[in-house]
């Protein structure tokens, strides 16, 4: 029996390709179609589900209570767009066939479409199929002016729906507004995201290193996908038990964003800690610098967050290290890391673990997919 769900649907819409496919030789045009469409599925990660793949795009939905929300919503699709230039620069070195195919794969580029509504989930064929008024405002969207009217090639447009529902309201400042007429749909308003400067900041050579013998290093094994595992590490309600503290609020936002000059300000009673941002990767990886005062001296830590996929789910590691302050705070570190420090920090990012997937339970009881585990996932 069909149901109607209500949530976020989304096309990833590879731009260029019909003027690729005319000036290049079929057979190594399709190979490059499909080796980037397998990217976007593979980049279309849970709690996103990949519907089907559309000629030169692909479709996706979530379902309402398991979505990403505001800023994770908008970094999964930075960072699958990121994903998608690599390949492409990639595919460009690695090539040494003289082919117009080959030699015209730098003229493609990405589109993201992002819509909110309701929708009916069946099945035709054995493939699931998605059906409704909001699946056809979507499509719609896909012959705009966009590009016409701003010059931007690659871009993710979201609509109003969208924007409202997935709480981006405060991120839409770094947007362009664009109001755009569709056949069988009328107006449609949306924000506009221009894709290449996200593309020029992931290039730039940002990392942060720290000193492995000096690190103290603990990590967790969490049952939820990195996606979502991001959107709750940037959620200052629930970050803050991962560094355990009573409270914390973001200062420095821009845009309504977390990022590099960013901070999180937090309190262990009485003790305030700024949390400085230096690097800031979506979905991979975010560094600190954790400026304290202790003993009566002020002293800085380097504090370093990863995230990488894991068959029963997402595995959090954190590294910290003192990166200034007096020598005796140092030794003191390394004396008492082994047992006092690396035991509290292992606890913390236990319960952090703990917390979120309790959280994410709760939302998606209500989901007709049921909760995600690392187990059973499809992509």
């Amino acid at each position: 029996m069909r149901s109607s769900h209500t949530g976020p649907i989304l096309i990833a819409d590879i731009t260029g390709y019909s003027r690729f496919l005319n000036e290049s030789e079929l057979v190594h045009a399709e190979e490059t179609l499909s080796a980037l469409l397998e990217l976007l599925v593979q980049q279309t990660r849970p709690p996103l589900v990949v519907s089907k793949l559309e000629g030169d795009a692909v479709f996706s939905y979530g379902l309402d209570s398991t979505v990403l929300h505001g800023q994770a919503f908008v970094e999964s699709i930075e960072a699958c767009y990121v994903e998608f230039r690599r390949a492409l620069d990639l595919m460009v070195l690695n090539t040494t066939c003289p082919c117009n195919a080959c030699a015209n794969i730098s003229s493609l580029d990405l589109k993201f479409f992002v819509h909110y509504g309701e929708f009916v989930v069946g099945e035709t064929a054995g493939r699931s199929e998605l059906h409704g008024r909001d699946v056809n405002v979507l499509h719609r969207l896909l012959k705009n002016s966009v590009t016409a009217d701003t010059g931007i090639r690659a871009y993710a447009m979201f609509t109003k729906q969208a924007v409202d529902a997935l709480n981006l309201d405060a991120l839409t400042d770094g947007m362009t507004q664009h109001r755009g007429t569709y056949a069988d749909v009328g107006a449609v308003t949306a924000w506009i995201e221009d894709l290449g400067p996200v593309w020029e900041h992931a290039m730039a050579d940002r990392w942060v290193d720290l000193t492995a013998d000096e690190a103290i290093e603990v990590s967790t094994t969490i049952a939820l996908p990195v996606d979502v595992v991001w959107s709750y590490l940037i959620d200052t309600e629930y970050r803050q038990i991962l560094i355990g503290s009573d409270r914390m609020e973001l200062r420095n936002a821009r845009n309504g964003r977390a990022g590099e000059g960013s901070a999180y300000r937090c309190w262990h009673g009485s003790r305030e800690t700024n949390q400085l941002i230096v690097d800031w990767t979506p979905l991979q990886r975010i560094v600190t610098k954790d400026s304290t005062r202790m003993g009566g001296a002020n002293f800085t830590f380097a504090v370093e967050y990863l995230l990488e996929e894991d068959p029963r789910g997402t595995r959090l590691m954190q590294r910290s290290a003192v990166a200034d302050g007096l020598v005796i705070v140092k030794s003191v570190v390394k004396i008492l890391a082994p047992r006092l420090l690396t035991a509290q920090f292992q606890r913390d990012i236990d319960a952090f673990g703990h917390a979120i997937e309790l959280a994410y339970q709760k939302r998606a009881e209500t989901a007709a997919a049921g909760p995600w585990t690392g187990a059973d996932a499809t992509r």
